[in-house]
């Protein structure tokens, strides 16, 4: 994320992480640098990052995801 303008900007960034319903899928994040909030207006599995990037600064965030499911069944996606 790159500031382009001659003052600081406050911003919040949102990700929408993956969330299992079932016991036999685990799911394991990784977040550099930690979020702000792990549970964003209390939805489940939106992190936010509230960040000021100062003029002509970059930020970074990075996040990494590990998900394991059984190899025999089916897996079926809830909405």
């Amino acid at each position: 994320i790159s500031n382009h303008h001659k003052r600081p900007v406050n911003l919040t960034v949102l990700e929408a992480s993956p969330v299992s319903t079932s016991d036999e899928v685990k799911v394991r994040t990784a977040f550099d640098p930690k979020p702000t909030r792990e549970t964003w207006e209390d939805k489940r599995g939106v992190m936010a990052w509230e960040l000021t990037i100062a003029p002509g600064a970059t930020s970074k965030i990075k996040t990494e995801y590990d998900i394991e499911f059984p190899s025999e069944g089916q897996l079926v996606e809830r909405r």
